[in-house]
């Protein structure tokens, strides 16, 4: 379905469509092949990661090697099964919603507000913890890149 992550190819919201539709095609108690999160905790963790973008508590910085890490993100390299990020704690954090309906919603308002975000303030450079501050192409090719990671550990998409 997602054959290249490249600057805005598919187009964010399609993305964000296509995403909810596999999501709702998935069992409700979907295993994952890799990871310590449930289905549940993923799409959690997903609408955390929309949620970046709002955080200004986050300290503008330009990591010394973004150049490398935007190629990655650009590229057709996919992250690695396990891949930690070192911000976030060792075991998932207890889900927030009382169900997977719940959570979806959320994800759902969440992706909402990130387009709304990136239509109304275009030329805004918001922080990633890891990359830096980055431009609207590269976080719609980040979020490609971090959905299609989670959506083939849960065997949405093939690997």
């Amino acid at each position: 379905m997602f054959e290249a992550v490249e600057k805005n190819t598919p187009s964010i919201s399609l993305f964000f469509q296509q995403s909810l539709e596999l999501i709702g095609s998935a069992p409700q108690n979907q295993s994952p092949l890799w990871g310590k999160m449930s289905f549940q905790g993923v799409i959690e963790h997903l609408e955390d990661s929309l949620l970046v973008p709002f955080d200004a508590s986050i300290t503008p910085f330009i990591p010394a090697n973004q150049d490398v890490m935007i190629q990655f993100i650009h590229g057709p390299k996919l992250f690695r099964e396990n891949t930690k990020h070192p911000l976030l704690p060792e075991e998932p954090p207890p889900l927030r919603y009382n169900s997977l309906d719940e959570a979806v919603e959320a994800l759902k308002t969440a992706m909402q507000q990130y387009l709304t975000l990136r239509s109304t303030q275009p030329s805004l450079k918001p922080v990633h913890p890891g990359f830096g501050s980055l431009e609207f192409p590269t976080w719609d090719a980040l979020m490609i890149k971090h959905f299609s990671h989670h959506l083939q550990q849960f065997c949405l998409l093939p690997r």
